[in-house]
């Protein structure tokens, strides 16, 4: 009876090392990498739901930043504006006026910024 204990359990090895590596240490390691797996797939609610909270979290930091951004484009436009009011006195253009449109767009995935305008026409960036 003990003979053939040892004969199976040398059969089950012989087949583990066939299908899982050539030594009993890689075997093991191959079970603890999939016992990792496992792991990972039976809690991927978990890490769905933490992946999507850091989400939330960085579209509110990207609200802030967006808008800390928006107030430091509509004070350099106001300087921008004010400096170029006498360009066209010197230019004696007194009627050409200057406007900086510094409103923005916010889409679900991207930022569209509105491009500078002189006297209704676009300027080239």
């Amino acid at each position: 009876m003990r003979l053939r204990e040892v004969e199976e359990r040398l059969d089950r090895i012989t087949r583990l090392r066939r299908k899982y590596g050539a030594t009993i240490e890689e075997i093991l390691a191959y079970g603890a990498e999939a016992v990792t797996e496992l792991s990972g797939i039976e809690h991927r609610d978990e890490r769905i739901a933490d992946l999507e909270a850091q989400i939330a979290r960085g579209r509110v930091t990207l609200g802030h930043d967006v808008a800390a951004l928006s107030a430091k484009r509509h004070t350099a436009a106001i300087t921008t504006a004010t400096a170029m009011e006498t360009v066209p006195v010197r230019l004696n253009m007194s009627r050409a006026r200057y406007a900086a449109d510094t409103s923005i767009t916010l889409a679900k995935r991207a930022i569209h910024v509105q491009p500078l305008r002189v006297s209704g026409r676009k300027m080239a960036r």
